[in-house]
């Protein structure tokens, strides 16, 4: 009896000890497997979405602000062709004019006072050598500009033809950040006129600005630093060594991005923002390459391992006791951290779909304390996005709708409120395409250098008011009036013939004889005009017979001195 008891003592100890064993073994597996699981887990389904969610929302705020540069590039593009025409045509006129008068006219087109964008105009004169001989601004950038522009000559500028007109797109100086618009045209002595515009600091103080606030408003954003397309520091960023020059060239598009790790939680994130077709394809045309902007974004998600480490611990937990315990409880522990889970995901990847959609934000529900944060995390984050993202939309409609009131009102001379020679450029077009016969009248102010010696630059003013007033009253509906530049205009008659022409310039001319200025005695307001007809069957281009009008014009003023 006392054999038996021993015997079976000796089976429940050996069946205990195996279960001890049994159960220590899953215990123990349990305990690996689940750490491999939550790893995979932790990656996928809370680390991969905070992470590309964190990178989505910095190329969000990147794409908007290169639309924005674009759009100032092909605005200011257009005005600086039609100022390089102008200044071109004075100094064909007479190149030896003063560097005072070529400030002094580029200023009144470009009209900087008023500019809302424009800072500054400079003008440079390039001799066939490739050096500049004239400017008034000789110390751009802080270089030696004989030394320095040979180089650009050599590569760039010498290939030009006469006449021809190269238009930069705009870029960024180095040393200011500065945007900066170029233009180029070979004038027929072989020299190189220049003007450079410096565009008011306004994307980038408000792109660094907006990035701060993104900074500020991410847990796991620490910096971002941005680069040309050439490698070189843009803002505050730092020099990029060798190392982060080769991971920037592994990424191959826009769509991508290289991740380096650099140790505890902490990330590099390399990225190329390129602009997109039409299409939604990458656009590697020199144009769009110009405005490439590399990103190096330094990522700490160093308070996601407390989580990470804490979610480990509770699932370990949860399935030992599950083993021990019962089922039940196992189960119960999992819902509570996987359904809030579950949720959060979900609702990033909506908001990863459509930002901008029109959805309440719940309160976050989750009683374990990270899970909790992370959803009030996540939506912090949210609100911040769109936010961003409103603002920046309104921002560029705001600056849309200023550009085109700038574009309108860059096609009116200010001192006569007639249209100018912009505007001629682009009326020219509808008498083209029109194909009505039409007279063109050059017309020249007589004596308005005199005018201006004699009496001060007010009368002279006066005498150019007085003429536009004239000339808006005589002239039918249909015509048009200008004001080219300096003393002086033109009408375009359209659908007219010389002989009508010729009577409205004559009532013109007596309206003109009988006009005093109230305090100035004796003088006397007298125009010169030269007419040239255009039509279909006259074969002759517009600047032919622009050009025809001026000379009769000039014809008509040599025969007053004469006479």
């Amino acid at each position: 009896m006392k054999k038996h008891e021993n015997e079976k003592s000796s089976f429940f100890s050996l069946l205990l000890k195996n279960q001890v064993i049994f159960a220590c073994t899953v215990i123990i597996g349990t305990f690996f497997a689940i750490n491999l699981l939550l790893e995979k887990f932790y990656n996928k389904y809370v680390f991969e979405p905070v992470f590309e969610s964190t990178v989505n929302y910095v190329s969000a705020y990147i794409d908007e602000w290169q639309r924005t540069v674009q759009t100032f590039d092909v605005s200011y593009k257009l005005f600086a062709a039609q100022l390089l025409e102008s200044v071109g045509k004075e100094l064909e006129e007479d190149f030896n004019v003063s560097d005072e008068y070529l400030t002094d006219f580029i200023n009144s087109q470009t009209d900087i006072e008023r500019s809302l964008y424009l800072e500054k105009a400079n003008w440079y004169l390039i001799d066939p050598d490739g050096i500049i001989q004239r400017t008034n601004y000789a110390t751009d950038l802080f270089l030696d500009l004989s030394k320095a522009v040979p180089r650009y000559w050599q590569s760039q500028l010498s290939s030009m033809e006469k006449g021809q007109v190269l238009l930069e797109n705009l870029s960024f100086e180095v040393r200011t950040n500065r945007p900066r618009i170029f233009v180029y045209k070979k004038l027929s002595n072989d020299w190189i006129l220049e003007i450079g515009f410096s565009i008011k600091p306004v994307l980038v103080e408000k792109m660094w600005k907006n990035l701060n606030n993104i900074i500020e408003s991410s847990k796991y954003i620490e910096e971002i630093r941005l680069y040309s397309v050439s490698f070189l520091p843009f803002g505050h960023s730092v020099k990029l060594d060798e190392h982060e020059m080769e991971n920037f060239s592994k990424v191959q598009s826009e769509r991508d991005y290289f991740v380096e790790s650099i140790g505890d939680s902490m990330f590099k994130l390399y990225k190329n923002w390129i602009p997109l077709t039409e299409e939604g394809k990458i656009d590697w045309s020199s144009y769009s390459v110009h405005f490439t902007v590399r990103a190096l974004i330094l990522l700490n998600f160093k308070e996601l391992a407390p989580f990470k480490t804490q979610l480990i611990f509770i699932f370990s937990c949860a399935i030992v006791s599950a083993v021990l315990i019962s089922v039940f409880i196992n189960l119960r522990q999992f819902r509570r951290i996987l359904l809030p889970i579950a949720k959060l995901l979900d609702r990033i990847e909506k908001f990863r779909n459509n930002p901008l959609a029109k959805e309440a934000p719940g309160k976050p529900e989750s009683r374990i304390k990270e899970v909790y944060e992370l959803e009030r995390s996540f939506q912090e984050m949210q609100k911040s996005v769109v936010s961003q993202m409103i603002s920046q939309k309104l921002a560029n409609e705001l600056l849309e709708q200023d550009l085109e009131k700038y574009k309108s009102e860059a096609l009116i001379d200010s001192l006569t409120g007639l249209y100018n020679y912009r505007f001629l450029l682009r009326y020219r077009a509808n008498l083209e395409d029109s194909q009505k016969r039409f007279v063109i009248c050059f017309i020249d102010v007589d004596g308005l250098k005199d005018i201006n010696d004699n009496y001060g630059h007010s009368v002279g003013d006066t005498v150019l008011k007085i003429i536009a007033e004239k000339l808006r009253a005589v002239i039918r509906k249909k015509d048009v009036a200008l004001r080219i530049g300096g003393d002086e205009f033109a009408i375009i008659f359209d659908d007219a013939d010389l002989n009508e022409a010729e009577n409205v310039m004559r009532r013109i001319e007596s309206a003109l004889s009988d006009t005093k200025i109230d305090d100035v005695s004796g003088l006397k307001i007298s125009i010169s005009y030269g007419l040239a007809e255009g039509s279909v069957e006259s074969q002759a281009t517009f600047e032919e017979i622009l050009k025809s009008a001026d000379i009769s014009m000039y014809r008509q003023k040599v025969s007053k001195k004469r006479d």
